[in-house]
């Protein structure tokens, strides 16, 4: 009765038809089967349910099946299975989260034990090794026994997967921990490794004793370091690996280096703590025998359909010669990173992000290996809110800024520029009348923008951000007022009104030229002394447009040849736009100041700066006719494999542009220089762009228009005065998606040291090859021994190549150089080698030449478990100094 029972547990599938030696075992267990079957369903069918299973029995259901047979013995409660020979002969048992396959699996229900093995086949190799799976836990053996109630079992050969790792043990016994009610295997010489290859890895950690602990941690003894099966002559005194994919709370190991300006140093070393899945931080540091130390915070964080970023902080003490000499310095630096992005579906009505890139001029120089950053000469940040307003126009956007030029030690702030904007609306349009009425086509918008605005040095930031006088506010108000009209039934004509409101805090008048002494230089210096005045100060403009335009078309067609039509396209624009000149006196805007010795007078704005950071009323009055002429030209071609669409369009210039104008207003130099550019694309791969000045005027040394160009006299009626071209070439097979990359190291924290993160094997080939050629005919060159400025023609071009190429499966070379044409010298050239070595990466990075040149060597395992088990060798640019 209790053999009926604990079968009434099982789910039995037999597949095939079992061996002839085994046919009157198997003919026996199926009467019995049937006769204790045919005995219960005898009895009273309404009362099935009531009967009681043994203690014995299972709490779970076990399904099992076999490609060849399966064979029950009752008298001694066992079941065999048999997988089909063959070259995946296949038993399968399933009971509740465990999942076993072999070739040969036995079940006792009076042990609760399972067992497997492989069985030979035909050729007598033995095939079919037990796979035994538990949760998201696979392990390979040779043979295993497990105890289906106690959680027991002993496993021979084991190969299974923890987390990153890989487990190679000759003999393991696996028990229950009933206080942390896990699993714990204890294995006698054991291998951990991160490489996955099961039979011999390329390396691995090898000890005696091993504890492991499934999803959570690997303990072992002492240890030693095995490479291609040569042990190295390194011994641990234990080893911990973790055994999961989560992010683990732990100490980042330092890699040691030397500098030949700061001395012997451990660099990258620190804390990483783990967090959760929304945030994560790691603090580091480096530190130098000479006395210099960086310090560095990050942390990441992320909150799905919410926000993401990263932050990062660094601090650095950086020293320079032998202390204690006339030539040793210090200086501190420092570089702040932070990216915050906001989801789109987390706000639908505003958004807020941040992109923050600030340093000291000295800090990439001193802390950075990477090229990119230590050639770069300008950083910018930004930080923007934006609110939309709903049912009604208006769009507020809120912003602070920063850019900063390294090299000449120059900041700007705008803290902050706020700007409301109100969508076009058209105020005399009445929605209820459907007759149309001209004035329905005017439309009006408007936009504010305050702005806060700082100009400062590195050197004086401190002092100058602290102090209110130091900055210029602003408002600047636009509103525009428009309509577009169908005029002759094939031209617009769109009037329009431009009003600007400015609004000032401050006002600055220039006095008349003076002469101070400069102790520094021994000599007289002309000077123009400011004086500043706080209040509020109103600067209205206005001006009127109006503009006249049409398209034209044309197209030829063609009656025989590939080419089926050629398609031209014409946009003329002529545009009038009158403005006073609000340099006037009787507008107050403008003064008039000696700024030299020799008596020159010249306007300046109470207002605006020279450098164009704030916005004011500009000079010289404005009657000016002018006009912009666009172009397109695009064929059609026969396009015979492709029978839905059996023409396409191929465009051979993507635009051609004419732009220019004619001033009836002023006294002299009437005719604005005219605007060429143009754009083309070639066969996919070639792109070039151009643009060229064209002036009808003569200039004089100084660079001063004085007339029109005489025919009878110069053979030309102008010339070109500017003019830049730019060429890309773009070649690469396509890609394979192997998913076959390496990456040169793991941990998020070292950016600064790793510049090269990723390197592709799935592109086979790829080629980029720029050029640029920019030329001056009014080049300004200064005199210093007069004092004056000069004007010359300068030619300047240069050209760069990137490319990178797969030697073989496993060796990338990737190459970036470049070469200056006007200076003669080689641009920045940088050399990469990639080799992957299946659980290995090697990378040489060489810069071979010029002021960074140096060098980087790095092999180190794939996994970033073991990411510290690593070899770098690296020589500086500053050491070659």
């Amino acid at each position: 009765m209790i053999c009926c029972l604990a079968f009434l547990c099982i789910t039995t599938q037999s597949f095939g038809q079992a061996d002839k030696k085994q046919t009157a075992t198997k003919e026996s267990a199926k009467d019995t089967s049937k006769a204790k079957k045919d005995s219960l369903a005898s009895k009273n069918k309404k009362d099935s349910l009531s009967l009681h299973t043994s203690p014995s029995a299972l709490p779970s259901e076990v399904k099992y099946k076999a490609k060849d047979s399966v064979v029950f013995d009752l008298e001694n409660k066992k079941v065999y299975m048999f997988g089909k020979q063959g070259k995946e002969p296949k038993a399968h048992v399933d009971y509740t989260d465990v999942k076993l396959d072999a070739a040969y699996i036995q079940i006792d229900y009076t042990k609760n034990v399972i067992f497997a093995k492989p069985l030979p086949d035909s050729a007598g190799k033995m095939v079919g090794k037990p796979v035994f799976a538990q949760g998201k836990d696979i392990t390979h053996s040779d043979s295993m026994a497990y105890n289906f109630k106690s959680k027991k079992g002993k496993i021979y050969n084991l190969f299974t997967s923890e987390g990153e790792g890989y487990i190679h043990i000759g003999e393991a016994k696996t028990l229950k921990d009933t206080v942390n009610k896990k699993d714990v295997v204890f294995a006698s010489h054991g291998k951990y490794t991160t490489c996955n290859l099961p039979e011999d890895p390329h390396f691995y950690i090898e000890s005696n004793k091993m504890k492991l602990m499934p999803n959570d941690k690997i303990v072992t003894g002492p240890a030693w370091i095995v490479v291609e099966g040569v042990p190295l002559p390194i011994i641990l005194p234990f080893g911990f690996f973790p055994a999961h994919n989560q992010k683990s709370t732990g100490i980042i190991l330092p890699s040691y280096g030397e500098s030949a300006t700061q001395g012997f140093s451990l660099k990258g070393g620190g804390f990483y703590w783990g967090g959760n899945d929304h945030y994560d931080a790691a603090i580091k540091g480096d530190i130098y025998t000479a006395g210099g130390y960086r310090l560095e915070f990050e942390s990441r964080y992320k909150t799905l359909y919410k926000y993401s970023g990263d932050f990062d902080i660094s601090y650095a003490r950086n020293t320079n010669g032998v202390a204690e000499t006339p030539s040793f310095s210090v200086t501190e630096n420092y570089a702040v990173r932070w990216t915050h992005v906001e989801d789109v579906k987390a706000d639908p009505g505003s958004t807020f992000n941040a992109s923050v890139n600030a340093a000291s001029p000295g800090f990439f120089e001193k802390n950075s290996y990477n090229p990119t950053e230590l050639v770069n000469q300008s950083m910018s940040s930004s930080i923007n809110y934006s609110k939309r307003f709903a049912n009604s126009p208006f769009n507020l956007n809120i912003s602070l800024r920063h850019d900063q030029d390294l090299g000449l030690h120059t900041i700007n702030f705008d803290l902050p520029s706020a700007v409301l904007s109100m969508n076009r609306i058209y105020p005399f349009k009445n929605q209820n009348d459907t007759k149309k009425h001209w004035w329905d086509e005017i439309g009006i918008t408007y936009t504010a923008t305050l702005t806060n605005h700082l100009s400062s040095y590195d050197s004086t930031l401190k002092s100058d951000i602290v102090n209110i006088n130091k900055f210029r506010t602003y408002l600047d108000q636009e509103i525009p007022i428009s309509a577009t009209f169908k005029v002759l039934k094939y031209f617009s004509l769109t009037p329009s009104i431009n009003n600007s409101i400015y609004v000032y805090t401050k006002k600055f008048v220039t006095e008349n030229v003076k002469t101070v002494y400069n102790p520094l230089t021994g000599t007289n210096q002309n000077v123009n002394p400011v004086d500043t005045f706080s209040g509020i100060y109103l600067a209205h403009v206005h001006s009127a447009n109006l503009a006249l335009g049409t398209t034209i078309y044309g197209m030829y067609k063609f009656k025989k040849g590939k080419v089926t039509a050629f398609r031209h396209v014409l946009t003329p624009t002529i545009t009038g736009v009158f403005s006073p000149d609000y340099s006037a006196p009787q507008y107050g805007y403008y003064g008039s100041s000696v700024v030299d010795a020799f008596g020159t007078v010249r306007k300046f704005s109470y207002f605006s700066d020279a450098a164009g950071n704030i916005s004011g009323p500009a000079s010289g009055r404005q009657g000016s006719l002018n006009f912009s002429l666009g172009n397109t030209f695009e064929m059609k071609v026969k396009n015979p494999k492709d029978t839905v669409n059996p023409t396409k369009k191929v465009k051979i210039l993507d635009y051609l542009n004419f732009n220019g104008g004619y001033n009836f207003l002023l006294d002299s130099d009437k005719l604005a220089p005219i605007n060429i550019s143009t754009a083309t694309t070639l066969f996919n791969k070639l792109s070039i762009s151009g643009n060229a000045l064209f002036d009808a005027y003569h200039h004089d040394k100084t660079g001063t228009m004085t007339r029109f160009y005489d025919w009878d006299v110069e053979h030309k009626i102008g010339e070109i005065t500017t003019a830049g071209v730019t060429a890309g070439l773009s070649l690469n097979e396509k890609a394979k998606n192997t998913g076959h990359n390496i990456q040169q190291i793991k941990n998020p924290f070292v950016y600064y040291n790793y510049p090269e993160t990723y390197a592709s094997f799935d592109v086979p080939w790829d080629l980029r090859i720029n050029y640029s050629a920019n030329y001056d005919a009014l080049h300004p060159v200064y005199n210093t021994q007069f004092g004056t400025y000069t004007t010359t023609k300068q030619l300047t071009h240069s050209g760069t190549v990137s490319g990178n190429i797969n030697l073989t499966k496993n060796w990338k070379v990737m190459v970036t150089s470049g070469y200056d044409f006007t200076t003669h010298e080689l641009n920045l050239t940088k050399i990469n080698i990639y080799r992957d070595l299946h659980c290995w990466t090697m990378s040489f990075e060489w810069i071979p030449f010029g002021t960074y040149k140096s060098y980087f060597f790095n092999i180190h395992i794939k996994a970033s478990t073991l990411q510290d088990l690593k070899l770098e060798k690296r020589k500086e640019y500053i050491d070659y100094q």
